[in-house]
């Protein structure tokens, strides 16, 4: 129900549009008044001193809105999960991997799981009831069940192997520029960002500390961060700044490996220091390197001072931030946090011990042999996934949630 209402005080202080919402169809599944007022802080604060003389009205808390959405059967938690990541998105493809999850469309793969295992357990308990009863039931292959089992786990598996793309998305990327001294990272930040962020001179170790800047690249957030010159030195400041350089490189998603190619290459960056990075080696300083010197199979060549080449690494940066965290509507939605993976993990491994003791399709293990380990394996997988949802949960893991939304939400 809408209508156009005077808001009154002593006297009217607004006329406003009032929404009825009468449950169970309204966001939170309880009744729901909206009123949309013209904004002034002076009409807020007037018509909040006045709801509050109402009996029985209150604030609400953080969260409160969406908890009471949850509690009520509206939102799951993986959903809740993407309305406050959709809060706090930053960039078009945070907000947009937000609203598909908003949508349901992870909570509708996780409960298909849940329930094709919730269809395998009643018929491992039809074993456990009836097999003595029923020699048909009793006597039955585990050839189909396993093999059931075994594609939902290859399932799992398969999508717990995303290369993290959703939580890299949610949470960003980070981007350390690693390399000699003088190699010219500091004129190669201050060119990727398009300003002034690090200081540039023709002293050597001017970097001691890790210098970040935050950027949008492909719609998705990086943090790009300048970083000590690598080389011996007796200096303990400037030993620090190195020794942070590699714990920087260590937390990074990508590496840009520059070298100044007018001093030799030397002190290139070839490996990666774990199987999730990926590695840009760039040649700076190409304007001071004769034609021949210059071979692009050693790196990306570039100028930081003519901008020369530059066009083209930042070509190569987009394409490798969208590879790794890109978001592309023909693609899965990945999952988007530590919680449900771990959740997901779980419920993949409780599936591990039923594919034990031959392989796919071979007709060697009876149903009723070790039914109440299967049973009680495949408890342990609907539970991880129905935590994954919020169908089994706990206080604390509510507490830690809801503690992200502000209020009014």
């Amino acid at each position: 129900m809408t209508s156009l209402r005077s808001l009154p005080d002593h006297e009217p202080i607004d006329q406003a549009l009032v929404l009825w919402f009468a449950q169970p169809r309204s966001a939170t599944g309880e009744d729901v008044l909206e009123i949309h007022h013209h904004g002034s802080l002076a009409v807020r604060d007037l018509l909040l001193n006045s709801i509050a003389l109402v009996p029985g009205c209150r604030p609400a808390e953080a969260g409160e809105f969406s908890k009471r959405a949850f509690m009520n059967g509206k939102l799951d938690l993986v959903e809740l999960e993407g309305l406050a990541d959709l809060i706090d998105a930053t960039t078009r493809d945070q907000a947009q991997q937000a609203v598909r999850q908003l949508d349901g469309e992870l909570s509708q793969r996780f409960e298909r799981w849940r329930t094709q295992i919730v269809e395998l357990l009643a018929f491992t308990e039809a074993i456990i009831d009836f097999g003595d009863e029923e020699g048909d039931v009793a006597d039955t292959s585990t050839t189909a069940w396993r093999d059931k089992v075994e594609v939902l786990h290859d399932d799992m598996l398969q999508f717990l192997n995303d290369g993290r793309r959703g939580e890299r998305l949610r949470d960003g990327l980070k981007l350390v520029v690693m390399g000699p001294p003088n190699a010219g990272k500091s004129s190669l930040i201050n060119k990727l960002a398009k300003r002034d962020v690090a200081i540039v001179d023709a002293e050597a170790g001017t970097t001691r500390d890790a210098i970040a800047v935050d950027l949008e690249i492909a719609g998705v957030p990086v943090t790009l961060m300048d970083t000590a010159g690598l080389r011996q030195s007796a200096n303990r400041v400037e030993a620090e700044g190195i020794r942070r350089t590699w714990q920087h490189a260590g937390q990074a998603d990508i590496i840009l490996a520059l070298v100044d190619g007018s001093s030799g290459l030397q002190g290139a960056i070839k490996h990666a220091l774990h199987d999730d990075q990926v590695i840009i080696s760039v040649v700076n300083k190409i304007d001071l390197m004769g034609p021949t010197q210059i071979a692009p199979n050693l790196g990306i060549p570039i100028s930081c001072k003519s901008g020369a080449g530059l066009d083209t690494l930042w070509d190569e940066i987009e394409r490798t931030v969208t590879d790794i965290a890109g978001l592309r509507s023909d693609q899965p939605l990945a999952l988007t946090n530590i919680r449900q993976r771990q959740l997901l993990e779980q419920a993949a491994a409780a599936l591990e011990p039923l594919l034990q003791g031959g392989g796919r399709g071979e007709n060697t293990v009876k149903v009723q042999a070790d039914s109440a380990l299967m049973s009680e394996q495949l408890r342990l997988c609907a539970r991880a996934l129905g935590q994954i949802s919020g169908r089994v949960t706990v206080d604390d893991v509510l507490d830690v949630i809801f503690q992200r939304f502000c209020i009014g939400k």
